[in-house]
């Protein structure tokens, strides 16, 4: 269904547009104030997520330099992510436990207890009853019965005992083999039920924990996703090192030029904090991204998403939106920020970032309008406009350092008006399009299953 998911495709297509215009701060552009608080507010979806646990204003000429602690700090919010939910999921799951074995001890007291009062019961009626009669009935039968077997069993010669006709007519059964027979066929059964039950809890009842599970996970890939390009720009700003003269003091981190570069204690948070984060975040989350959409992707293109939702559901933000055989797109999304933070981090000359930055997103745009790899038309073009959008911020801030005040002042207006412009279309798009969402399901027109999956 093209109408699918329409409102959070938009929110994330503003996000991206959001963490790719707000590494233009981050170029070598004189913007002016109103354009620098304009790309600030993007900031908060782009690479300055963070700023709020900045520790800038407690800094001393004791405390380790604020560039070092801020990226520590980074660095940590998802493993403490991590950490705070495994422990939310085991409390969630213990208690699950509890409540399971409670639940399961309960019928057999039940049981037992409805069997002791059936028990008295019946010893009460049997002890109330009167026998006398059919005692002496029985009696007179018993006696003559006995009298005609006694002279059957004298004519017979080759008469058997009791016992042992009894034990020649009924086989034997070995008790203890017939008990480990009835135990092994249980304790398969049994063992087939374990192993497939999980499978169908997990899509047609899902536990407590499940549900849990499959949420905290959901969160802490959006939370990675949003703090990527941030995590990518101080990763590649530990190793961004500048020679400013011919001695090797001269060689220094250019994010704090007091911190000489491979000397103390640049050294050690290369190896102990810029090489963990490179292969973490940088490499291990796209490469992660990757396993879980080419693993998954038979579940991607199915149409019955809503039944494997349990599934696909915490990767589900890195290919709602795209059409089935673009269900992988988010990952060039993922190498046109990488790209324009290298840019932004390794290339110094503001006329060779400008031109790089452009390309980046001239061949975006390129793909995007000859492959429109959204499902709605509407998304194809919400993206194709803040593709646009970012080539007008990154094409017409190049004009700020080599023109006069003039043409500078009109291309910052120019870049201001475009990203207001942008900015209130998404909005309004969004707006509609969740209201539009909101009355489907109010008035049963959606399936509440599929609301569910794409919140």
């Amino acid at each position: 269904d093209e109408d699918e998911d329409l409102t959070s495709t938009l929110v994330k297509i503003f996000i991206s547009a959001a963490q790719v215009n707000s590494l233009a701060l981050t170029f070598d552009y004189e913007w002016p104030v109103f354009v620098t608080n304009m790309l600030a507010a993007y900031e908060f979806f782009g690479t300055s997520l963070t700023y709020l646990l900045r520790i800038d204003c407690i800094a001393s000429s004791t405390f380790p330099r604020p560039f070092y602690v801020n990226t520590i700090i980074l660095a940590c919010v998802p493993i403490i992510v991590i950490a705070c939910a495994f422990g939310i999921l085991a409390c969630i799951k213990s208690r699950e436990q509890n409540k399971s074995t409670s639940s399961d001890a309960s019928p057999v007291v039940e049981q037992g207890s409805q069997a002791v009062q059936d028990m008295k019961l019946s010893r009460n009626n049997l002890s109330q009853k009167d026998f006398r009669p059919q005692r002496r009935r029985n009696n007179r039968n018993v006696s003559a019965r006995v009298s005609s077997m006694i002279g059957t069993h004298a004519e017979s010669s080759a008469a058997t005992p009791a016992r042992s006709m009894l034990e020649t007519d009924v086989p034997k059964v070995d008790d203890s083999k017939t008990v480990d027979s009835m135990r092994s066929r249980g304790a398969t059964d049994v063992q087939s039920i374990r192993t497939y039950a999980p499978t169908m809890n997990d899509v047609q009842n899902p536990s407590a924990s499940t549900k849990a599970s499959v949420r905290v996970y959901t969160l802490v890939l959006i939370l990675l996703f949003i703090l990527y390009p941030t995590l990518v720009l101080r990763t590649f700003e530990i190793f961004h090192c500048e020679q400013f003269g011919s001695s090797e003091t001269t060689n220094v981190l250019l994010v704090d030029m007091s911190q000489r570069c491979l000397g103390n204690p640049h050294r050690a948070y290369v190896f102990g904090l810029g090489l963990p984060m490179l292969i973490v975040y940088v490499i291990g989350f796209p490469l992660f991204c990757i396993y879980e959409l080419f693993t998954n992707r038979r579940l991607i293109r199915s149409k019955t998403k809503t039944e494997n939702a349990l599934k696909i559901l915490p990767i589900y933000i890195f290919f709602k939106g795209f059409k089935k055989d673009y269900f992988y797109w988010e990952l060039t999304l993922m190498l046109r920020k990488v790209l324009i933070v290298i840019i932004a981090v390794f290339v110094q000359n503001v006329t060779s970032q400008a031109l790089l930055a452009v390309l980046v997103v001239i061949l975006s745009l390129g793909a995007q309008i000859i492959l429109k790899v959204y499902s709605n038309p509407i998304a194809n073009m919400a993206e194709s406009a803040s593709l646009t959008t970012s080539l007008f911020t990154y094409y017409l801030g190049a004009f700020l350092s080599f023109s006069d005040g003039s043409t500078s002042m009109a291309s910052s207006i120019l870049v201001f008006l475009i990203n207001m412009l942008f900015f209130g279309g998404m909005v309004l798009l969004t707006t509609s399009s969740g209201l539009r969402e909101v009355k489907e399901i109010m008035f049963g027109k959606k399936d509440k299953s599929q609301a569910i999956v794409s919140v």
